[in-house]
């Protein structure tokens, strides 16, 4: 489909509103679904309270989002990395991952973590890509970190 190709997106930080968090939400389909691990509305709200959130948007419509915890440097965790169903697999995962590791280099922070689930075999092909290690398996999830020598 030559139109989803020609879209121009913006990349942009912590602009979405709590109802467009929660709309974002409800057109990801997570394995396991989010629904089942966490309130849509509340951790979208802990989201806006606590993470600070990079974005992907075309148009007026919230494509990608990454939200990272900021609040411990040297450390940043990101809890959650989403892109809507209608445009996965168009590289726009990969354009906003980059653009949020960038972004947190840039202020300095020397460590990124995250947890992805085992059987996530392309989101774990993605964050080996852009130099996530294991760290630490569990039965369903392993942590995954990204170091800085900044």
């Amino acid at each position: 489909n030559n139109m989803l190709t020609q879209n121009t997106f913006i990349l942009q930080s912590n602009c979405a509103t709590l109802d467009q968090i929660i709309d974002h939400f409800e057109c990801c389909t997570f394995s396991p679904p989010l629904i089942h691990i966490v309130s849509i509305n509340d951790y979208s709200k802990k989201l806006i309270l606590f993470s600070h959130r990079y974005e992907l948007w075309i148009g007026d419509k919230l494509i990608g989002l990454i939200a990272v915890y900021e609040n411990s440097p040297p450390e940043a965790y990101i809890p959650i990395v989403c892109v809507i169903d209608d445009y996965k697999g168009l590289g726009y995962g990969s354009k906003l991952l980059n653009y949020s590791l960038c972004e947190i280099e840039r202020k300095g922070f020397k460590k990124v973590c995250l947890e992805v689930y085992n059987d996530n075999s392309i989101a774990f092909n993605m964050y080996l890509r852009y130099n996530f290690m294991p760290e630490l398996v569990n039965d369903n999830k392993t942590l995954m970190c990204k170091y800085y020598d900044n």
